[in-house]
C-alpha cells in the first residue's frame, strides 16, 4: 500500500475510520511524523518500530492498545 510513497515525510491519517495500519508502512523510511488521532486504530504493526526518523507519533483519543 505505501511502496509508492516511499519518499513521505508526514502522514496524516486523523479521524480514519480504518482499524489496522499495514505493514508496509515500515517501507516508509523517510516518514518523521505519524498523526492517528481521533481514529479507530487498535494495533499498531511491529513494522513501524522500524521508522528510524520517526520523531512524532499522535495517538490522542484513539483505541490503540497493542503497541
Amino acid at each position: 500500500m505505501f511502496f509508492s510513497l516511499s519518499k513521505l515525510r508526514a502522514l496524516h491519517l486523523g479521524n480514519c475510520v480504518g482499524t489496522d495500519l499495514p505493514d508496509s508502512i515500515g517501507s516508509l523510511k523517510h516518514l518523521r511524523y505519524i498523526d492517528l488521532s481521533h481514529g479507530r486504530f487498535r494495533v499498531l504493526p511491529r513494522s513501524i518500530c522500524s521508522l528510524r526518523n520517526l520523531q512524532v507519533l499522535i495517538l490522542f483519543l484513539n483505541l490503540v492498545c497493542i503497541l
